[in-house]
């Protein structure tokens, strides 16, 4: 399931308390879409949890385009977060 959180701004960003609900209450995984333009946003998805679980992904393709942060930098913000 991928998930924009926020049916307004149409980002997973804006709604991270939206997020954590679909978290809370699917168990399919869920992917993150919408709204990542930096490593900040990453560290903020990564670390959100609800009943456990935590999302599958994250889909940054326009940041990664746009080069506000290259792949191997998001990976590791990533292998950080799982890593805690």
């Amino acid at each position: 399931l991928a998930a924009a959180a926020d049916p307004v701004a149409g980002d997973c960003i804006s709604d991270t308390e939206g997020l954590q609900k679909v978290l809370a209450t699917t168990e399919v995984p869920v992917i993150a879409s919408g709204g990542v333009g930096t490593l900040d946003h990453l560290r903020l998805l990564v670390g959100l949890e609800a009943d456990g679980r935590t999302l599958e992904g994250v889909i940054a393709g326009r940041a990664i385009y746009e080069q506000a942060f290259t792949v191997a930098q998001a990976v590791a913000i990533l292998q950080e977060g799982a890593d805690a």
